[in-house]
């Protein structure tokens, strides 16, 4: 394969001619055979476990767009497996690879100015953590997945002295996007349980499927929580940009994300579909289009029996207008403003809205200053009255919980400063759009940027940006040579 000519260009690189997405019958044959084997794993099927590293190393040796996507999926379980599948973290073994790749990948201007941005953030992050009463060696635990950015660096390296092909990114995106959402679908639709994806959440705990217990029940059509789909965040530029989908293609997409009935998830997709859908005759089809499909949903939920969450998601908008005190409003966002309202009134009482109190752990903070006793919660049972001060499911919410409004502003400069410094490069869009789809994802407390889950999908498309225009970032150090001799 030939050098790649990349030219700098301002403007977002937008093809009016885009191509009908295929792959070939063996590479589609491959990335299933990989999936297949990610859900036997998560069955605890221990020949599994071998086959896993056995497709990995393949994909290695022979095709290293599918190895870092791999690697993703593996690293972060999106709900295949549980963390006592393996003996180590394998979430563990990439941060501490990625430190290792961050200290030897060779430092263009470039990558120097989010080095620099990079180590700005965690030092703000460690000395917020230093505030806190829970001690450091707790707080790093938690800590941890706030850095997960840092996986850009083996992914990268991945590609030392490598072409880096956009154009088969995003293929292969597509293709692994289309898996999980068939497997949603097949999961949800026709085993009516949890096979293909089987540690997903179930009221509030993983199901854990195993090989020799399956959770499935005949027309149960379970709820299917969207870990597994957030590499459809990094689908949406391609398919605006470069590929069509076949109206069957199209319907298992539609399949997969409404068997999530998860009304933060599928509004992320939609919302950075139609931001970045460009045109505003298209734009405003969309919104129409959207609109209609709202309402239409709206009124069959409530004629069926399986309950599609776009009723009662609707309806707690609707009831803001009625809301006479905090007990109301605690019961808006599906019971999340419960679990927000009495942690922010305890944070303002010990004065630590601009630092927060710490990235305290679930089960291992002791401290009774950092318990606090919910009285808005409907159970009001010893397990779920008592919880960490810092435990919401908005991931807004939680930063400001973990590091106050100094860390806050931290997080927001900081992801749109690395927006800042690859604006000018060509698909930088694609880091865009994923920053906004998991943004919003965290106000359902999914992926988010203070998850190792959703910032390993953020570090693919950082990633692939700045791949795709390394010798654009090679030219501009030369001229900086240059310049400074």
């Amino acid at each position: 394969m030939g050098e790649v000519e990349l030219k700098y260009n301002p403007e977002f690189s937008v093809s009016k001619d885009r191509e009908d997405f295929s792959l070939p019958g063996s590479e589609w044959g491959w990335m299933v055979a990989f999936m297949l084997s990610m859900s036997f794993a998560g069955l605890m099927f221990p020949p599994a476990y071998v086959l896993v590293f056995i497709l990995l190393l393949r994909s290695m040796v022979k095709n290293r767009y599918d190895f870092i996507i791999q690697m993703v999926i593996l690293c972060g379980s999106y709900g295949f497996y549980d963390d006592t599948a393996y003996p180590v973290k394998l979430q563990d073994i990439l941060f501490v690879v990625s430190l290792l790749c961050w200290i030897v990948y060779r430092q263009t201007p470039c990558i120097k100015k989010i080095t620099f941005a990079m180590l700005g953030y965690f030092a703000v992050l460690f000395l917020l953590a230093m505030t806190s009463a829970e001690s450091m060696s707790v707080q790093f635990r938690m800590m941890r997945h706030y850095m997960a950015i840092v996986a850009i660096f083996p992914i990268m390296a991945v590609f030392s002295g490598r072409v880096f092909d956009i154009d088969m990114f995003y293929r292969k995106v597509l293709g692994y996007s289309l898996i999980a959402c068939a497997f949603y679908a097949i999961d949800c639709f026709i085993v009516n349980g949890f096979l293909l994806f089987p540690n997903l959440s179930l009221d509030g705990k993983m199901a854990g499927s195993t090989i020799t217990n399956i959770i499935w029940h005949p027309f149960w059509f379970p709820r299917k929580y969207p870990p597994g789909l957030y590499v459809t965040a990094l689908a949406i530029v391609p398919l605006l940009r470069r590929y069509r989908l076949s109206r069957v293609q199209w319907a298992i997409v539609f399949l997969g994300v409404v068997s999530t009935r998860t009304m933060t998830f599928i509004a992320g997709l939609v919302v950075t579909y139609i931001i970045f859908k460009g045109k505003l005759m298209q734009l405003l089809r969309a919104v129409l289009y959207a609109a209609v499909l709202i309402v239409s949903l709206y009124f069959i939920d409530g004629f069926i029996s399986i309950d599609m969450r776009v009723r009662s998601t609707i309806d707690q908008f609707i009831k803001l207008e009625n809301i006479q005190d905090q007990e109301d409003l605690a019961e808006f966002g599906s019971g999340r403003m419960a679990q927000l309202i009495p942690k922010m009134e305890y944070m303002y009482e010990c004065g630590r809205e601009w630092t927060g109190f710490g990235f305290l752990h679930p089960e291992l903070t002791k401290n009774p200053d950092l318990i606090i006793e919910n009285l808005f919660y409907l159970d009001q049972s010893e397990e779920t009255r008592f919880e960490v001060v810092t435990s919401v499911e908005i991931t807004q919410g939680q930063t400001l919980l973990d590091i106050g409004y100094i860390g806050l502003a931290a997080q927001i400069l900081f992801y749109v400063g690395i927006y800042y410094i690859i604006r000018k490069m060509r698909h930088s869009s694609l880091y865009l759009s994923v920053l906004i789809a998991i943004s919003v994802f965290g106000l359902g407390g999914f992926a988010g940027v203070t998850t190792t889950q959703g910032l390993l999908i953020l570090s693919l498309a950082l990633a692939a940006v700045l791949l795709s225009n390394r010798k654009w970032q090679i030219e501009e150090e030369g001229n900086s040579s240059l310049i400074n001799g």
